[in-house]
């Protein structure tokens, strides 16, 4: 304690100039005056020593706080997948979605009949559709590619798809038709015959310049960066197609970059296709981690552009809706194409 205060340093230097003994008394006197003044306690402890059981406490107390939040989370958790809890909740899911589709009953061919589909086509066997996040996808990868050597490497055999040199928009070839009939930007002349161009590296990026994330961006666009890629990733964790992958790993890397960017998104959300999934492939209350980005919505109401024609007339609706308990989604909204 000597030299924690002005007194202390003087009594110091009184003992070290070895005064006359009235002198070195009053030094001593000082010294036990100062160290009396210290102690606090009945059993002797220091003013220090009082601090360091204040914080001790301190930190027992924060961590006791830390350990009831993380329990709390633990719960939250454990009820987000609880089959019962989403089960309960999707029945409100269910009864929203009947009334915006009109779903009714499935029937005949477009119903329970209906030939069961792959979600994957052939890159998946749906009784096995569970990558559980083991996949290396990126550790031959590099974000540090050009963008414009990204996205050509990932667009080789994307075929398939145009673009409309008018409004600039992505199509699949097989909406060449139903497109030039919408597309308000094409010329009198040119509405018979429309105008498209190829779907090169070069356009793809003219049409996500100035986006703040790019690559989220270019994965929504009407092209085949978002289906070969994912197929691709899909084919590598289910079958070991490395070498089928190898051209989409750069693309995807910079796209799960600007993934990892985005908040996480805890809570539900939708997703349809128009045609009949195995129940084997997403059992009811299951958890199943999928190895590619998949779009989803959080709004029921998209899903119904999504469905098919149960076929019969009547204007029936035929498919597979998905309600899924998420906890690991990015909300992409802002940089969505739509």
């Amino acid at each position: 304690m000597v030299g924690a205060t002005g007194s202390g340093k003087q009594a110091a230097e009184a003992l070290k100039a070895a005064p006359p003994e009235a002198e070195l008394s009053d030094a001593v006197a000082r010294l036990r005056a100062l160290d009396a003044a210290q102690r606090t306690g009945a059993d002797g402890t220091t003013a220090v020593d009082q601090v360091a059981s204040a914080f001790v406490a301190a930190l027992k107390a924060t961590a006791a706080r830390l350990d009831a939040r993380l329990a709390d989370q633990r719960a939250a958790i454990k009820a987000h997948f609880d089959p019962a809890v989403f089960l309960a909740a999707a029945k409100a899911d269910v009864q929203q979605l009947q009334e915006l589709c009109d779903l009714t009953a499935p029937a005949g061919a477009s119903g329970a009949d209906a030939p069961v589909q792959s979600r994957f086509g052939d890159t998946v066997d749906t009784q096995i559709h569970i990558d559980q996040g083991r996949a290396d996808f990126f550790s031959k990868a590099s974000s540090l590619t050009e963008p414009v050597e990204a996205v050509r490497a990932a667009l080789q055999g994307c075929d398939g798809f145009v673009a409309c040199a008018a409004c600039g928009n992505g199509i699949q070839v097989g909406n060449k038709e139903k497109h030039k009939q919408k597309c308000k930007k094409l010329q009198p002349d040119e509405v018979a015959t429309g105008r498209y161009v190829e779907q090169t590296a070069e356009w793809v990026l003219s049409m996500a310049a100035g986006k703040p994330e790019p690559f989220l961006f270019m994965y929504t666009m009407e092209t085949g960066l978002c289906y070969d890629t994912n197929a691709a990733m899909r084919r590598l964790a289910f079958q070991g197609d490395a070498d089928g992958y190898a051209a989409k790993a750069d693309f995807a890397v910079s796209l799960h970059r600007a993934l990892m960017r985005r908040p996480k998104y805890v809570g539900t959300v939708f997703s349809a296709m128009n045609f009949r999934v195995s129940p084997a492939a997403y059992r009811v209350g299951g958890i199943v981690t999928m190895p590619q980005p998949t779009s989803t919505s959080t709004n029921p109401q998209v899903v119904k552009q999504f469905l098919g024609s149960g076929g019969g007339g009547g204007g029936a609706i035929a498919g597979t809706i998905l309600i899924l308990r998420v906890s690991g989604a990015r909300d992409i909204a802002p940089y969505s194409v739509y």
